[in-house]
């Protein structure tokens, strides 16, 4: 079963049960009429025939709900991104315990992310949901309340884990996940983009005709209760605005500027250190062990030269480099020349010594000083005779 499927609790708080949605596809069959945004899609955005899930979690009838003006550069009704290229592209948020599922279309200027937690215990998937521990999930820290940070763990002690989550932002939904028994506990975020009267938000897709909390004097250079900014022309008008620089953080916009209602959200990412980008390669140099948990393999007595370690930041496992054996991918031309220059058709004094490079210098034998060359192709060392 796929972690996707094993995901049951849905993050988005507005939608409906997923059985209501196969209900509602046996009553679609039978030719029962179904109103636009009255279902909520399944987890990975599936909807009924004829509809399509849409940024506020609800399955639309193909074609209904639309933006008229998708294209003019300005967030508006029903709309999440504009200009398109601004959309996103990708929603993986880089926490194994949410499924990221993509929903509504560039070409609509309807892209959003709608995030699924992942609550089953199973090894192997990166994730250590919050009633999960080492006894039954792999994935969960077996070395919590050392002090020290390890690949799994966001805090650590666990009196260091936050306690609650919350970004005092009306247009978004925050989740605390994972536990203080299993060192981490961080905090999810969802950007609300359903509109609904009352709850402090106006969405980007949302007007002061379908939600009283969108300002209706929106333009007038005073920023009133319920505005992030004013002139319109004063707040981030895309994702581009919100790019905080920094590598470690999801950066995402809620509201919209046309509403006076938006706002960034940088969000950061469990576990990520510097340029750490938690996609289990170890990019050296940006990525070390001991920061990233990208490299938290060295000291397995394997040295990982692809994962990026080298002798410098990994001895105990790459230090073999100068044993006058060539051990690839560890070893190569670049990283241990006197190991690894062998093939180059010039019998260097290392091989010539060593004897390990019969395709540079032949098989050359050293007995009380003296030399043969079974003319393997190489060329004798000037001197060696």
């Amino acid at each position: 079963m796929s972690r996707a499927a094993r995901a049951t609790v849905s993050f988005l708080f507005a939608a409906v049960l997923v059985v209501g949605i196969s209900a509602t596809l046996s009553s679609a069959s039978c030719g029962i009429d179904i109103d636009s945004g009255q279902i909520g899609c399944s987890e990975l955005g599936e909807c009924p025939p004829d509809f399509e899930c849409r940024f506020d979690g609800q399955c639309y009838r193909l074609g209904i709900g639309l933006s008229r003006s998708c294209g003019n550069g300005m967030v508006e009704l029903n709309e999440t991104c504009d200009p398109r290229e601004t959309c996103p592209d990708d929603c993986d948020d880089g926490d194994a315990c949410t499924v990221d599922t993509s929903v509504g279309s560039e070409q609509n200027c309807n892209v959003a992310c709608l995030r699924t937690i992942v609550d089953e215990c199973v090894s192997g998937d990166g994730c250590c949901p919050t009633d999960c521990g080492p006894d039954n999930d792999s994935d969960c820290s077996d070395t919590c309340g050392n002090g020290e940070l390890e690949a799994g763990e966001t805090c650590d002690p666990p009196e260091t884990c936050p306690t609650e989550c919350e970004d005092n932002n009306a247009c978004t939904l925050q989740q605390r996940i994972g536990s203080r028994r299993n060192c981490n506990v961080r905090c999810v975020t969802q950007v609300i983009n359903k509109c609904e009267s009352g709850d402090g938000c106006c969405p980007g897709p949302c007007d002061a005709t379908n939600d009283s909390d969108c300002s209706s004097t929106c333009g007038n250079n005073i920023q009133e209760p319920g505005e992030t900014c004013d002139p319109p022309s004063s707040c981030p008008q895309d994702v581009n605005d919100c790019d905080d620089d920094i590598t470690c953080t999801n950066d995402e916009i809620s509201g919209s500027a046309a509403n006076c209602s938006a706002e960034c959200v940088n969000e950061p990412i469990p576990g990520c250190e510097g340029d750490c980008d938690l996609d289990n390669v170890c990019d050296f140099p940006d990525e070390r062990p001991g920061e990233c948990p990208d490299c938290f393999g060295c000291g397995d007595e394997h040295c990982d030269f692809i994962g990026g370690e080298r002798p410098d930041n990994c001895p105990e496992d790459c230090d073999p480099c100068g044993d006058g054996v060539c051990d690839p991918p560890g070893e190569t031309s670049d990283n241990c020349e006197e190991d690894c220059s062998c093939g180059d058709m010039i019998c260097d004094p290392f091989e010539f010594a060593s004897g390990n490079c019969p395709p540079d210098c032949g098989q050359v034998y050293m007995d009380g000083g003296v030399s043969t060359d079974d003319d393997g192709g190489g060329s004798t060392p000037t001197g060696s005779n």
